[in-house]
Formats: C-alpha cells, sequence, structure tokens
C-alpha cells in the first residue's frame, strides 16, 4: 500500500503549519494567539520560543497568560536557556522577569553554561528575583569548580555591600560550595 504524502509533503505541511502558528502569534487578535498556542503543543518548535515569550506580559487574559507559562515551563528541549537570557536582558520584559525565571526552573533547562549570568542577575536584582535566580541555580550541576569558586568570592562581595538580598546571596554560596564538596 502506497503512503498517503511523500515524506516531502510530510515537512511542507509542517513547515507551512509552523509559519501560519508564528503569524499568528504575532498577532493583536486573542482569539488567534490561543488557538496558535494550543497548535504549539504539537507544531512547535524551538524557533517558536521567542514568539511565545513575547506573549508574556501582553494583558491578554488569564487564560492566555496561564497557557504561555504553562507551554514555557512544559518545554521539551532542555537547551533553549538563550532565549529565557536574551528576554531577560531586554528592558521591556522587566515586568515578566519572574515570570520568565519561573519557566526556567518549571522546565529545568539546563543552566550550566550561564551560570555566571543567574549569579550576576542575583546579586543585581531585588530579594524576589534573586530568590528565583537561587532556585534556578540550585538545580544546576557545577561543571568548573574554580569558575564556582570565583562566583562565590562575587557573591561575598556583594554580600559586603549590604545588598537587599544578603541572605539569597548566602543561600546561593552555601548550594554552590556543597556542588564543589560533593
Amino acid at each position: 500500500m502506497e503512503a498517503a504524502y511523500s515524506e516531502q509533503e510530510i515537512i511542507e505541511m509542517a513547515t507551512k503549519k509552523q509559519k501560519e502558528i508564528h503569524k499568528d502569534l504575532q498577532t493583536d487578535d486573542p482569539n488567534k494567539i490561543y488557538a496558535a498556542l494550543m497548535d504549539l503543543r504539537v507544531h512547535g518548535t524551538r524557533e517558536s520560543i521567542p514568539l511565545v515569550i513575547d506573549q508574556l506580559g501582553k494583558d491578554l487574559g488569564d487564560v492566555i497568560d496561564k497557557e504561555v507559562i504553562d507551554i514555557l515551563g512544559d518545554l521539551k528541549d532542555k537547551n533553549t536557556v538563550e532565549f529565557f537570557i536574551e528576554a531577560l536582558e531586554n528592558p521591556k520584559n522587566a515586568e515578566v522577569q519572574k515570570a520568565l525565571l519561573q519557566a526556567i526552573w518549571n522546565a529545568d533547562l539546563k543552566i550550566e553554561e550561564h551560570l555566571p549570568y543567574f549569579v550576576s542577575l542575583a546579586m543585581k536584582s531585588d530579594y524576589l528575583t534573586a530568590f528565583e535566580c537561587f532556585t534556578i541555580i540550585e538545580q544546576a550541576a557545577i561543571e568548573d569548580d574554580m569558575e564556582a569558586l570565583n562566583l562565590i568570592g562575587d557573591l561575598r562581595e556583594a554580600q559586603m555591600r549590604e545588598h537587599e538580598s544578603k541572605e539569597i546571596l548566602e543561600f546561593i554560596v552555601q548550594s554552590l560550595n556543597s556542588k564543589i564538596i560533593d
């Protein structure tokens, strides 16, 4: 029996569907955005992540906000943290920073290569943001003991400057220390 579609036809249909989803995510129509988010569960690719992140803070309603958070927290590709870092560095995302950090933790993304970024973010952030960074750092593996020791030194310096999140920074120090010892 002959297949209904060739491999090339299947690829073209998938590509067409992804383009349609990406187009709908760039509209201001909540119905199209919600439908596109639902379609992402089946047809999403890592290239869709920035478009999903862009939905945060758009005030499209609780249902869409929840779906965006759920999608970001359910990512299968654990090596997508770069998209989140890019979003965290964008000043327009300041109000959704905690949601982005929570999504990184929920998705269990691999941050080991970006450990200095999250330590630095904790050192320059308010208490709640520093706490979100701590939860992410806590689940990371240490790949370079010397890097971890340098980060501990940076954290100690920040603590001496009467940092708002002094206690959280101490938790990060303890976490890094315990990972080096293990």
